[in-house]
């Protein structure tokens, strides 16, 4: 055997990891579609605008049908790309801090307590869209917590 012959068998894998490792950013860019679409849909009824953030992450990670990964070439933008993912884990999570304020505050407004409140009754005005709004702040958060991890692993 050559010893080229021996090398093919690990650049066989090398290949199948790297296809994997792609496989897995895909599958979170297109969870992350699926955040944007849902965080539009929010902001158009008057919410914040962390959707015109997510949507500068999904310009980087993918052309318009998500199908393939655009990952950048150069290093200096690969670092752009996580420093963007960062950024955004950290504008979610103030954004997180927010949406609990706000529903603090409209649980005080209505003279309700949220500890006394029991499965079933009508909650405060308001307090429903702010519970939707953070089970998407936290979905999209744990999405690029998990993208920042999978680009950190593969070395990007």
């Amino acid at each position: 055997m050559s010893s080229f012959e021996h090398a093919e068998p690990s650049l066989g894998l090398l290949i199948k990891e790297s296809r994997e490792k792609q496989a897995r950013i895909a599958e979170r860019v297109f969870l992350l579609k699926h955040f944007f679409e849902a965080l539009k849909k929010i902001d158009s009824q008057g919410g914040k605008s962390e959707a015109s953030r997510l949507e500068k992450i999904l310009t980087y990670l993918s052309d318009d049908s998500c199908e393939r990964l655009a990952i950048p070439e150069n290093k200096e933008d690969r670092q752009g790309l996580i420093d963007l993912v960062v950024e955004q884990i950290d504008a979610l999570a103030k954004e997180l801090e927010q949406a609990e304020s706000e529903m603090a505050t409209a649980w005080q407004r209505s003279g309700k307590e949220l500890k006394d409140y029991k499965v079933g009754s009508e909650k405060p005005a308001g307090v429903v869209e702010l519970e939707e709004r953070q089970i998407f702040l936290i979905g999209a958060q744990k999405t690029l917590q998990s993208l920042f991890n999978e680009l950190t692993r593969w070395g990007i």
